[in-house]
């Protein structure tokens, strides 16, 4: 082989790795540290090696034991890292950390953040800590200690993160110890944080949270995808509306007439999409799907062929389509997450605000609102309606989040607003990260979790599990082929266009056997029209698109 038939790879990946991309920077490190006995490593490099270390010590340890990789050993990492100060709140480390961020950011507009907070649990137990020769494990709540109280193990980690607005940057301000956090605590440790970051040089714009008891009285806005997956959990378990006509039943349904079929018109309905367990109800993706257009398209199918192709009771889930779109679309306006989304996906919905007069805006404040007042005016009884706390988190969000975007475009002069930075993804995904070093849920105690949030401010880095409660990458495209209207369908001929009768005449077809146009048969159908195409007459297709199926139960 000639010596020089990989120069042009190599020379490319160096100068790569010269504009700083850190998958150019890790090979070009391997090459150059290859016959080295004493390798120099660059800081990015180092920095990921600290996360996957992290993450997995023995999966780590095994690499470099084998010599699939040449990686920086544990003094390495450990000199980087320095030792652990343990200190809660917002520590000497947060500050030098914010600065260097600031430092970056020259624009007024980059400064400006939304400031999200979140509670999760880890086990109670007290340790020894042989750099500050104590134990660690009790409460330490900062500013918001009660004097004279007693010790107490705590259970809960209270982390406080900032997330820019317009520019890309995720950074942990503050974490506590906790225990039966009550309502005053809260607003007592927020107000300080607050104060800090805004004193270190960034603006706070937006607050983020769930809707949880203890931070509604506090709060104006919510974390709009709890506030989805409280919905979905309200609609699976109520029937809503004057006389329950808003029904998860017809969802249901759906789900076990497609149970059995090889060629399903809904993808994704699964038995943990409408019979889902409680840790299955934290997950917000199959809260999505739930009111996704594949779903409703497929009701609306069924209703328009109430009584010949599906069952008669069909015919009455009009009020249910209607309260399953309107909440997809709700979410959707707050899920915008680039600039080429709307064009990837073919959806408007999904288009960024660069205007104060959008009229999605007037929807969010105008439109939405009278229809769940509606919903509410309607309800018999108080299980007829979302819990008092939903439906108040539900409105707050929507006239904050039309308020928020109009600010940021006439105010902070922002050229566009992507909604999904008002959610509370970032702090999900570092407790994923969190969780993930230990192999699982609810098993970090206070010094595995100082320590790990040590190490993402050190390195900046936060790797989230794909599996975790974050919507990482952009839905795929909602399925277009049930969505025929009734008008269209009844505006059709029975005559088979002049094309067709080509195509059956090659494929020496006489007659397409009369059937009712079945969910399953409108679905198998749909499928083979693709493989039709994409073979484009080389394979027999005539069994898969003319066979024989039973009468619909």
């Amino acid at each position: 082989m000639n010596a020089d038939c990989h120069f042009g790879d190599l020379q490319y990946i160096r100068e790569q790795a010269e504009e700083k991309h850190i998958a150019a920077v890790f090979l070009w490190d391997q090459i150059v540290n290859f016959k080295r006995k004493k390798p120099a490593w660059s800081e990015d490099v180092v920095r990921h090696c600290i996360i996957l270390r992290h993450l997995s010590t023995k999966a780590y340890e095994h690499v470099r034991t084998e010599k699939l990789l040449k990686l920086p050993c544990r003094s390495t990492l450990q000199n980087y890292i320095g030792s652990s100060s343990f200190e809660t709140g917002f520590n000497d480390l947060i500050q030098a950390r914010l600065k260097v961020e600031l430092e970056k950011l020259e624009v007024p507009q980059s400064r400006v953040c939304s400031l999200i907070v979140d509670e999760m649990r880890i086990k109670p137990k007290l340790q020894y800590n042989k750099q500050r020769d104590c134990f660690v494990g009790h409460v330490d709540m900062g500013v918001a200690n009660e004097a004279g109280a007693e010790p107490v193990l705590a259970n809960s980690l209270l982390c406080f993160i900032i997330n820019g607005l317009s520019t890309a940057y995720r950074i942990p301000v503050a974490c506590f110890f906790t225990k039966g956090l009550n309502g005053k605590q809260l607003s007592t440790l927020t107000r300080h944080v607050m104060n800090k970051v805004e004193e270190a040089g960034f603006t706070i714009l937006r607050f983020v949270s769930d809707n949880h008891k203890v931070n509604a009285p506090f709060l104006l806005s919510f974390d709009f995808c709890h506030v989805l997956k409280n919905i979905r959990s309200q609609f699976l378990a109520r029937e809503l509306g004057k006389k329950g006509e808003v029904s998860s039943t017809y969802v249901k349904k759906l789900y076990d007439l497609q149970k059995g079929w090889i060629v399903t018109p809904v993808r994704s309905l699964t038995r943990k999409h409408v019979y889902p367990n409680n840790i299955e109800k934290m997950n917000v993706k199959t809260a999505v799907e739930v009111f996704s257009p594949d779903v409703t398209a497929a009701l609306e199918f069924l209703k328009d062929q109430a009584g010949h192709g599906s069952h008669p009771s069909f015919a009455f889930a009009g009020p249910a389509i209607a309260f399953m779109k309107n909440i997809f679309r709700w979410f959707t306006l707050h899920d915008t997450s680039s600039k080429v989304q709307h064009i990837q996906q073919r959806f408007p919905d999904a288009r960024h605000y660069d205007s104060p007069e959008d009229d999605r805006l007037e929807w969010l404040n105008v439109t939405f609102p009278m229809y769940i007042e509606e919903l509410k005016k309607n309800a018999a009884s108080p299980e007829g309606f979302l819990t008092k706390e939903t439906y108040e988190a539900l409105l707050l969000t929507t006239y904050s989040t039309a308020a928020c975007v109009r600010y940021l475009l006439v105010t902070q002069k922002f050229f566009f607003v992507i909604t999904r930075k008002f959610s509370s993804d970032p702090i999900e995904s570092m407790f994923g990260t969190l969780r993930r070093s230990l192999g699982c849920n609810d098993q970090l105690d206070v010094r595995s979790g100082m320590s790990g949030l040590e190490k993402l401010l050190k390195t900046g880095i936060a790797a989230a599990s794909e599996e975790s409660n974050v919507l990482h990458t952009e839905q795929p495209e909602p399925s277009k082929g049930l969505l025929l209207t009734a008008t269209e369908a009844c505006n059709s001929s029975g005559e088979l266009p002049l094309e067709a009768a080509h195509v059956l005449k090659r494929l020496k077809v006489a007659r397409v056997p009369a059937s009712l146009p079945t969910l399953q048969l409108s679905a198998t159908v749909y499928v083979g029209g693709y493989i039709a195409r994409y073979h484009q007459g080389t394979c027999d297709v005539r069994q898969l698109l003319f066979a024989d199926y039973e009468a619909p139960v």
